[in-house]
Order: C-alpha cells, then structure tokens, then sequence
C-alpha cells in the first residue's frame, strides 16, 4: 500500500448563523494516533463528518496523497479508505445476523461473494479476526456482543474494507479498563503493522497521553493549538489549549455566547427532593447520594458513561433500583414505574428526545398535553379541539415557533421540540424535572430561550435536575454541581466557587500539576 497522507486546507463549514468550521488545516499521515479534542461545540463532530463524508456542504480542499480529492458522500470516503466508528455502535450492527455476516457485509452487497455460503464466511471472518488478534466468535450473533466488541468488530470491517484512516468517535466512554486497554492493543497493531493512520477524538485526557502521538485543539470551529504527546507533555497544557483563558467565566459570561451565570445562594430548608446511597442492578452506578431544594437547579455532570443518563432513568422509574433510599418533600418514596413517577410530580427530559421525548408525527399540541392527557378527556374520548385552544396560549407562553398547534411536532426545530418537551410537564404541573442533556441539537439563541425557562421553573419553586457533559451549560444554569464519574459521586461545589477549567479537571479525575 503507497504512503497515505490526507492533508485539509483551509476547510470550513458554515450553518445559517453559525461557523461550525473556520478555515481548518490538518495533515495526518500513516501510522500516526492522533488526538482530536475540544469542549463541547468546538468542531470535532463537524470536521469528522467532512472528512467521512457526511457533511458535503464544505469549503476549503482536501488531498489525498497530494492529490485534491472531493469528500461529498460517505462511498467517496469509504474510496479512499476513509471509515468512522461513532460512539452508538448498537446502531451500525445488525443484531440477528452473526459476526461473520456482519464482518463481510459489505462483500456480499459488492458482489466480491456471488452467493452466500455459511461455512466459507465463518471460515473467512474467522481468518480475518485471528490476524488482528481478536477473540470474537463468527457465529454469535450482534446482539450477544457487548460494547466492546461490537466496537472491535467495527474496526475489523473497517480494516477489511482496506481502512487507511480509521476515525474514532469517544470509542472509550462506555468501556471498562480492561476493554479499553484491549482497544488500545488493536489501534496499536493498526498504525504500526498496518500503517492504518487514527483520529482518536475523546473528553478523556489520559487516555489521550496514553494512546495517542500527536494532539490537535479545536475551539469555536478553530484548531488552537498542535504538538507532539512526549512524556514531558502535561495533562494541564491540553486542558489550557481546550479552554483558553476567555473561556473561563468573568463577570457572569462565558465565551459559548454570553450565557448569564445564574448568582446567588440556594433556598434553604428540607430538601424538596433527596436520594442516598442509590445504587442499580445493572452496576451503573453505585452509593449515590445528593439532594435538591425546591426553587434550585442541581447539576450532575460527567462525560457519557459517567452514570447521568441511568440515574436520570432510575429516578423517573425507568431504570430498577437494587438500593438506597428516596425521599420528597421528606417522606420516603418508592418509585416502580414511571406512571407512578408522574404521579408523584416527576418530570423526565430524556437524552434521546426523537426518540423518547416526542410523538414525531403527532400535532404539537398533543406533544404538549399527552403527559395531562385525562384532562382533555370526557367519558373516555379524546377532546381534540379543547386541548388545541388550551395549548395555543401554552405555545405563545413557552415561545415554541410553530404555524400552529396542529403542526406535527416533526417539522420544528430542535430548540422548539425541546421547548414542548419540557412544557409538557409544565401542563402536567410537574415539581421536579430532570433534564438529561437538554442542550443536545439545540442552536444558541434557542439555548438562550431554554436556559430562561429553565430559571422560571425553579423561580416558581420548582426543583430541577440538570445532567450534562458540557461545562458551561452547567456553570451557566445550575446552583450547585455533582461530579460523576464512573457511575460514583467524586465531587460537588457551589457553582458561582468554580470555573470552567477547574470544572473539566474535576470531571476528567486530572491533577492540576498533571
């Protein structure tokens, strides 16, 4: 195989009222693991996806080998060896067919195998699988893989489809040690008998340090910074370049877009809403303990597998608890389902909002009154018109954009599904409502518009829990902040006693002097 460099010149992407990308330069080559790493809406995803394909709308060049090459559709990328593994494998395996048919897909589809013969694609996929060291069976099936092997078989039809760059997209943030030092063996075998060059795109620094030789910063769609990872290389000096001095708050704004630090001291008294020592039966998360007053919002932060989206679950009934205890308003509760979570005045914004959030094909009015829905019920029958006109003075309250309450919910922007996902639970008359990644897909301004909701939930005494990755969205909105990680409880401050950078360290588990 010839020498494989990929060089991008000036390469920028531009939505309407935001630059993902400004004039972005990158050279990688064979054989080189390198870092790609930025807060969240640096420009990571963004740039990935031009390179992979995705995003076709691009300006600027990129060559291949020195020769201008055009990246308009995932085939062009996958032409010149150019594949991406993201973090959801679960949705790029096919969970009835074996490894081995997963493995050889692709030439089955290509018409490289004219028919299909069991014992020749086990005996192909297994030849395969033995010379990148990889211990997965043929003829067990996708969904009795775990993340990890899933993961592993990805890479594996990624090498088999004669990968030269190979993409990683937070490849360690469901994984245990042991699977991630059994990852990092085969991104090794890849660079150095292969000569696979990786972009290993990831939140956690000393993986970073461990596994990659080289290390590119993005900020606001911009490469900061470029250097070598040697062993006088600092943790610190990566987290500095991802952040800046700037975007450390000072006097109230943040350099995401001016987002208010919400100021002041919580509420004191009881504990509106109380957990201690909760731990699931599926080994999530273990002993956590915290509490929320009414008219305070409480964040939980840590990157994804940290535990914030089970516990969000488990407390809204979704999730099975195996110990510890619950109180509201001071009384011990049980929560067996998320019916009766509703009842109790629990309210859950879920991560995966298209999926788990909203009826898609449903009006908008009746996204916003299903969680309420007996009350536009008379004798058993749904009164279509009565929850229309009740909800029209809900959308202009709440700001959703939409041509009307009968406009299916599919068709508005994500800030205004988020909008009605929420005020959902606002006609429900909803106490505590946990926000699980509220911000995901949601443009600035609608950011903006949800954070103010967000303040006049818990200025009308309402509690909220926010669970987030993303720092400033945490430093913007909560009072107080948890830190997980490793579905553990490591830390909690005041917010107005913490900074962005000092928040990061906190959740990445990184010395300052590291």
């Amino acid at each position: 195989m010839e020498e494989f460099i990929l060089t991008a010149d000036r390469v920028s992407v531009e939505f309407p009222g935001v630059k993902a990308l400004d004039e972005v330069d990158f050279e990688i080559k064979a054989g080189e693991i390198w870092a790609l790493v930025g807060a969240n809406g640096a420009g990571k995803s963004t740039f990935v996806k031009v390179l992979s394909g995705i995003c076709r709308s691009y300006a600027g060049k990129i060559r291949c080998n020195g020769q201008k090459v055009s990246l308009r559709s995932p085939a062009d990328a996958a032409r010149l060896g150019i594949h991406i593994v993201y973090q959801e494998v679960d949705e790029a395996i096919l969970p009835d067919f074996t490894v081995a048919e997963n493995l050889l897909m692709g030439d089955l589809a290509l018409g490289k195998k004219k028919l299909y013969h069991r014992k020749s694609i086990v005996e192909d996929a297994a030849k395969i699988l033995s010379e990148l060291h990889l211990e997965l069976v043929p003829e067990h099936r996708g969904r009795e893989l775990s993340l990890s092997e899933k993961q592993l078989l990805l890479i594996a039809k990624a090498v088999h489809q004669e990968c030269r760059l190979l993409i990683l997209d937070e490849p360690t943030a469901a994984l245990s040690k042991a699977e991630t030092e059994r990852l990092f063996q085969v991104i090794r075998f890849l660079a150095r008998e292969k000569g696979s060059a990786v972009i290993f795109i990831s939140h956690r620094i000393p993986e970073i340090m461990e596994i990659c030789g080289k290390c590119t910063v993005m900020r606001d769609g911009r490469i900061t910074a470029e250097f070598e990872i040697t062993p006088e290389t600092k943790q610190d000096e990566i987290i500095c370049a991802m952040f800046g001095h700037s975007s450390v708050y000072a006097n109230g704004r943040n350099a995401e877009g001016g987002f208010s630090k919400k100021t002041g001291k919580p509420p004191e008294g009881c504990p509106f809403f109380e957990v201690s020592n909760l731990s699931d039966s599926r080994n999530k998360f273990h002993n956590i303990s915290f509490h929320v007053e009414a008219g305070e919002v409480v964040g939980l932060a840590g990157l994804t597998g940290a535990g914030k989206t089970e516990i969000c679950k488990a407390l809204f009934g979704a999730g099975k608890v195996e110990s510890g205890e619950i109180y509201m308003g001071g009384k011990r509760i049980t929560i067996r389902n998320s019916v009766e979570a509703v009842q109790k005045g629990i309210a859950l914004v879920p991560e995966q909002r298209r999926s788990e959030g909203i009826f898609p094909t449903m009006e908008t009015a009746f996204n916003l009154g299903v969680a309420a829905l007996p009350a536009f019920c008379h004798f058993g029958f749904w009164q279509k018109k009565k929850m229309e006109k009740y909800m029209d003075a809900y959308i202009r309250e709440i700001g959703i954009k939409c041509s009307s309450a009968k406009q299916e919910i599919r068709f508005l922007s994500g800030g205004n599904q988020q909008k009605a996902v929420i005020g959902k639970w606002m006609v429900a008359k909803s106490n505590l409502y946990i926000l699980d990644e509220p911000m995901q897909g949601v443009d600035i301004g609608a950011k903006q518009e949800l954070f103010a909701l967000i303040r006049e939930l818990a200025g009308e005494g309402r509690a909220v829990i926010y669970a987030s990755s993303d720092v400033s969205e945490l430093l913007a909105v909560t009072n107080r902040i948890y830190v997980l990680n490793g579905g553990v409880v490591t830390g909690n401050f005041m917010t107005n006693d913490v900074n962005e950078q000092e928040l990061m360290h906190q959740i990445l588990e990184v010395s300052h002097d590291g």
